[in-house]
């Protein structure tokens, strides 16, 4: 069975997301649904956010090659 790759998402994504889900009053399982994004994930985001820590996520992950940009 093939593994479904990891979803790498930029740091402008990440906050444009919760701030959707924060400040337009949209919430979080209506944004995640909107974006297409898992709801823990979102969820995680919103977390960090409000700890002054969104900055540091997904800061280990490796950058996209041209071809996964696409």
């Amino acid at each position: 069975m093939n593994r479904i790759p990891k979803a790498v998402y930029t740091r402008e994504f990440r906050e444009e997301a919760v701030k959707l889900a924060l400040t337009e009053g949209v919430g979080v399982s209506e944004a995640a649904r909107r974006l297409s994004v898992p709801l823990k994930t979102l969820a995680n985001w919103v977390r960090s956010a409000k700890a002054g820590k969104l900055q540091k996520v997904g800061r280990d992950q490796k950058p996209l090659t041209e071809l996964e940009a696409e």
